[in-house]
């Protein structure tokens, strides 16, 4: 049966993330999550918002002429999020989400076939905002994970 590797490359790339950020006590999240709690650093694989809807984009395409397999390229929308509390010392929040975003990075430089579901995985385009809250500065980097995998069998 003809299946995406979408779902298999998307659970792996929690995984990989999610092992690769305990140290640092940083929560990875599974799409977007509605809470009460705050949280201060978050990794949002599957991120959404208002403008954003689409977690993952992409597009398939024939690999040879027995066509039972296709090759995908898409990319999964994440996002590194830091929110400083009381605090409004945004480049303190600007630093502190490039250093996570450099550990997403390095995860992924680390398994580029996020355990083994796909060719490749590497970050992407990103996008830098840092307004201010109630809850204090917000440094946010929206991001793609870019991934070339094949369809499964």
């Amino acid at each position: 049966m003809w299946m995406s590797s979408v779902p298999a490359a998307y659970d792996a790339l929690v995984d990989v993330l999610t092992e690769a950020l305990a140290a640092e006590d940083v929560t990875v999240l599974d799409g977007p999550v509605v809470t009460e709690q705050v949280v201060m650093e978050w990794v949002v694989v599957g991120y959404e918002n208002d403008e954003l809807s689409a977690v993952v984009d992409g597009s398939n395409a024939p690999e040879g002429l027995g066509r039972a397999r296709d090759q995908e390229t898409y990319s999964i929308t994440c996002a590194v999020q830091v929110l400083l509390g009381s605090s409004t010392d945004a480049p303190a929040g600007r630093r502190r989400a490039y250093a996570l975003f450099g550990l997403v990075g390095g995860a992924l430089a680390g398994d580029p076939r996020l355990n083994g579901t796909v060719m490749m995985a590497s970050i992407g385009a990103h996008s830098l905002s840092q307004p201010q809250t109630t809850q204090g500065a917000l440094a946010q980097i929206v991001f793609a994970v870019d991934i070339e995998a094949f369809t499964r069998l």
